[in-house]
């Protein structure tokens, strides 16, 4: 618990560091064992700005060692290649299916009539193949 009524020692490079990582004030206050009106007055005293420009600021740095991180993970890891591929690229698992290249096919169902002749049951054009998995299908 932080101590009342003595001067608080921050060590800055930690608070710094804690900002990279994305720990909450609430966080940073516990590990530095300070309370947040306390870290409020002196990162304002220290750095001559409000607390949350300087979080945003410092955070940002966590970000992009993330993101460096993450883009010589993907030189060897499939995964990854495919997760920063998708939301930095837009790239999608499933391609839009172009619907001008479907042609449509007509089935003809035929079944014996009991005296050894087949004839035509029903001969519907089929407009889509959607639903028919595990029907017969193909």
């Amino acid at each position: 618990m932080a101590k009342t009524g003595v001067e608080a020692q921050i060590d800055w490079r930690q608070f710094e560091e804690l900002c990279k990582i994305q720990c909450k004030q609430g966080e940073i206050c516990a590990v530095l064992d300070i309370d947040h009106k306390t870290l409020t007055k002196h990162v304002k005293l220290y750095y001559k700005k409000e607390f949350s420009q300087v979080y945003k600021e410092k955070a940002e740095f966590g970000k992009a060692s993330l993101r460096r991180i993450q883009f010589k993970l993907a030189q060897t890891n499939a995964a990854m290649a495919i997760f920063l591929g998708k939301n930095l690229l837009g790239q999608k698992d499933d391609p839009l299916i172009d619907q001008s290249q479907h042609k449509h096919i007509t089935i003809i169902w035929q079944e014996n009539d009991g005296n050894g002749r087949l004839r035509n049951k029903n001969t519907a054009p089929l407009q889509s193949m959607e639903g028919m998995e595990g029907r017969g299908a193909v």
